[in-house]
């Protein structure tokens, strides 16, 4: 729990929402917040109540005021015709969740809604609020989206058309005096799927007219007599054989092939999350040169260290510990195991999550689980202050997964790859666990991708087709191996002078292949650069 600075006698949980903003866009949400004493996005829905007594007494003319004048993200012209607006057909189409209320002191309410994306309505609602005084007057909103940061959006429209008409039905009553709570159009969790034979396309002008004329054509049923059905058996595992055996010959490589034994050999080229750092840091004029056999040659270029073996005995001990302490959050949560995820826009990148966790309240997502060796028996707090960890704490005191780390750029990758909204990034010992919810970042996306779609086509492609990097007389054209190492590789050997197996370290590796250490920590080489060219290290350079 941090303290909001410079806000006497008020204490504010930060959300992971506000973690992940920078500058003056992190600035300007925490001066909201500090209006509203609380952070919404760190509320459970028990926090908030549905009475509709706490509304504030939204007309609209404060919704004018709030989208023209205040925010401009509308124009006067555009409110005359206010139900063509998106944001109102938002609302009467039911996009808008259940109205949820707090009150911030004796004249201010926060309305929190969630809001149904507008192109992709099965994704996991959008989160919208505003602050408003009683009265009505809108002094500030926010939403999720990627245009919510200038604080006026379509579904913050709709959130405040919806409050509209909510105060309008609050104040009326039936003859019986009873409130017309039933009149606001219901939300729309999801667009039911119909087969075409039961869809009907008929405009309604056409329909009109044949009212009239009553003359209404019957509409098609699923079953026609006229059909004939063939019942195709499933095919032998000989037929599979043949089947892979022929595409297998195609001039381009069929993506199925990826999953499919033997074949699947020829696709472990691929840069995966754990990798994702190295292979965006790297100099693509002069590759790691272990980096690029790692990644073309993973087989031979396994390790296995106490760090490592730590991680895979605890795993299942810390997944379980993630999900009893978010079990109490979430509505019908499931964790799966899942495998190798590869999306079709971006073949070369390849994603490996611990689980995949799903949940009525928040959709699906992915989770990582880390088993720090060095912190094993630390509390968050105190591994947080070493400089090598992947946590750190920011000026409120709260610790964050660091962005420079590779971990960041694995957990990213995760989610675009895996195509979820959010990832779980999760830290155990045996006296602690952190969970943060990763949200994602696109702007850092679309760096990586930029980055590593050149690092594979100038770095792998060249070592994949004639092994320019591995094959003799080739061997000076590559560099080191300096990256950042994730516990998810294995290869024998000791690290370091030390030795000490350091989780996030930065390692450099020896070019000579008789090394008998291989990996050095830069600082236990004193090293604050990484060396370019062919590096060998001290021991071996006094043997030469």
């Amino acid at each position: 729990m941090a303290s909001s600075e410079g806000v006497p006698n008020v204490n504010i949980q930060y959300s992971d929402y506000f973690v992940g903003l920078e500058g003056p866009v992190k600035s300007r949400y925490h001066g909201k917040i500090t209006v509203c004493g609380f952070d919404p996005y760190a509320l459970r829905k028990s926090d908030f109540s549905e009475n509709i007594e706490l509304l504030p007494n939204v007309q609209y003319p404060d919704i004018v005021n709030y989208l023209v004048v205040q925010t401009s993200w509308a124009t006067k012209t555009q409110m005359k015709a206010y139900k063509s607006m998106e944001a109102y057909n938002f609302f009467v189409s039911g996009w808008v969740n259940t109205l949820c209320m707090r009150s911030v002191d004796t004249d201010k309410v926060v309305v929190f809604a969630r809001v149904n994306h507008s192109q992709r309505a099965r994704d996991t609602p959008l989160r919208t609020w505003f602050l408003a005084e009683k009265c009505g007057t809108v002094i500030a909103a926010h939403c999720d989206c990627m245009a919510g940061l200038c604080e006026g959006c379509s579904h913050v429209g709709a959130v405040l058309f919806a409050v509209e008409a909510g105060v309008r039905i609050r104040d009326s009553s039936t003859s019986t005096q009873e409130k017309n709570k039933w009149l606001l159009p219901s939300h729309m969790k999801e667009i039911p799927y119909l087969p075409v034979s039961e869809m009907d396309f008929t405009s309604a002008k056409k329909k009109h007219e044949l009212m009239v004329e009553k003359q209404v054509t019957p509409m098609a049923t699923r079953s026609n007599p006229g059909i004939q059905i063939t019942r195709t058996p499933a095919p032998t595992p000989e037929e599979h054989k043949n089947f892979f055996t022929s595409i297998s010959g195609c001039t381009v490589k069929p993506a199925v092939l990826s999953l499919v034994t033997p074949f699947n050999e020829q696709y472990i080229c691929r840069i995966t999350a754990c990798n994702l750092k190295a292979a965006c840091k790297t100099n693509t004029a002069k590759p790691a040169k272990s980096l690029v056999k790692s990644i073309c040659y993973p087989e031979a270029h396994r390790f296995s260290t106490a760090a490592t073996r730590w991680g895979c005995k605890h795993e299942g001990r810390a997944r379980k510990a993630y999900q009893i302490e978010i079990n109490q959050f979430h509505e019908s949560l499931t964790i799966s195991d899942c495998g190798l995820h590869i999306d079709p826009r971006w073949p070369y990148l390849g994603a490996s999550p611990d689980g995949i966790v799903d949940c009525k309240c928040c959709g699906m997502g992915v989770c990582e689980i880390k088993c720090p060796y060095t912190h094993k028996d630390s509390t968050i707090s105190e591994a947080a202050g070493q400089k090598s960890f992947c946590l750190k704490k920011d000026e409120f005191g709260k610790v964050h997964l660091d962005k420079s780390h590779a971990y960041y750029y694995q957990v990213q990758a995760q989610i675009f790859i895996c195509g979820v909204e959010y990832c779980d990034f999760v830290v155990w010992t045996t006296i602690d666990l952190f969970v943060q919810r990763i949200l994602p970042n696109q702007e850092f996306w679309e760096n990586v991708l930029s980055v590593s779609s050149e690092f594979f086509s100038k770095c792998i492609l060249p070592e994949i087709i004639g092994k320019y990097y591995t094959c003799p007389g080739c061997e000076a054209q590559a560099i080191p191996s300096s990256s950042t190492l994730s516990g998810d590789e294995e290869e024998e050997g000791q690290w370091c002078y030390c030795p000490q197996d350091l989780e996030g370290s930065t390692l450099i590796g020896c070019d000579n292949d008789l090394c008998q250490i291989k990996w050095y920590h830069m600082s236990c080489l004193k090293l604050k650069e990484e060396p370019e060219g062919d590096w060998i290290c001290p021991t071996c350079y006094r043997k030469n």
